[in-house]
């Protein structure tokens, strides 16, 4: 079609309503909490806390003598120290004999149904269920770090480094379960957080399952759903690498390196240069 019948009909495609119009995208994604390859239950937990306004701390006697790993406060994300910065950080720090997470001084009180989600491996736990494809030890090489006292903060990084990263190209680095509704009105969209390894179900807007004859999936890493062509369809399926290419390795060492020294400023970068140099030409679109 022309330049002219573009131009001509701008208008009417820049203020009529684009809800019916067909379109494929991915309406949302979650997450198997059991992502590990060894196939041995997760020990990670997930506590939420939903404060009544006003406190600077909150206590559960689920997490005495537990490890933080992560923890988001209002939707932001908060690190675990042992020693509060000298200044307002997003920081918080978790009395293992207690069970008490506080957090740090100088930052304003929680406002009513404020919700903190923490994520904890409890005492006993032999694991997390998930394998890093960074070790700590490899991590704090890199990070020339040769101390102890940070390494609950930078096993937690790693694996904040590595989901910005798995964010960014939409790919996942770790074999887990991953739940994607799409919409495929045009029929052929990609699975997000590939590689696709097994499908497990196809599901209509009702919950019932399409039969194996009823569904169709291509391709051999990126794979995607030809048909049913529908405006919401809910795929289950594995994905991720069992050994992770050494050059994705490389860029969570440059995301982690990044978060470690910029962890509590806020310059508004999500992925870092040298991390985004190398994952760029792997980016995944749909």
């Amino acid at each position: 079609m022309s330049l002219e019948y573009y131009t001509r009909n701008l208008d009417y495609y820049g203020n009529q309503s684009r809800s019916d119009t067909p379109r494929n995208c991915v309406l949302d994604v979650v997450f198997g909490d059991e992502q590990s390859t060894n196939g041995q239950p997760s020990g990670l937990l997930t506590l939420v806390y939903t404060a009544t306004g006003g406190e600077a701390s909150f206590q559960n006697d689920l997490i005495i003598n537990a490890t933080a790993v992560a923890l988001t406060r209002d939707g932001l994300d908060y690190t675990p120290v042992t020693e509060f910065s000298a200044t307002a950080k997003k920081e918080f720090k978790l009395t293992a004999g207690t069970g008490e997470i506080v957090f740090h001084p100088d930052l304003p009180v929680m406002n009513a149904d404020e919700d903190s989600v923490l994520r904890y491996v409890p005492e006993g736990a032999s694991s997390i269920g998930l394998t890093e494809p960074i070790t700590l030890a490899q991590a704090k090489a890199w990070l020339k770090v040769t101390h102890d006292d940070e390494d609950v903060i930078i096993t937690a990084l790693i694996t904040a480094a590595r989901q910005t990263c798995e964010g960014y190209i939409s790919k996942s680095f770790v074999e887990r379960t991953v739940t994607a509704i799409v919409r495929n009105d045009l029929g052929n969209i990609k699975l997000p957080y590939g590689p696709v390894n097994t499908v497990t179900s196809v599901s209509d807007s009702e919950g019932g399952e399409y039969g194996s004859g009823d569904y169709n999936i291509t391709g051999i890493s990126d794979k995607r759903l030809g048909y049913p062509m529908a405006g919401y369809v809910k795929v289950v399926y594995t994905a991720g690498y069992a050994v992770l290419p050494e050059q994705f390795k490389t860029a969570i060492k440059m995301q982690l390196s990044w978060m470690y020294t910029h962890r509590g400023d806020d310059e508004g970068t999500v992925i870092a240069p040298d991390a985004k140099a190398i994952l760029s030409p792997y980016r995944s679109v749909v």
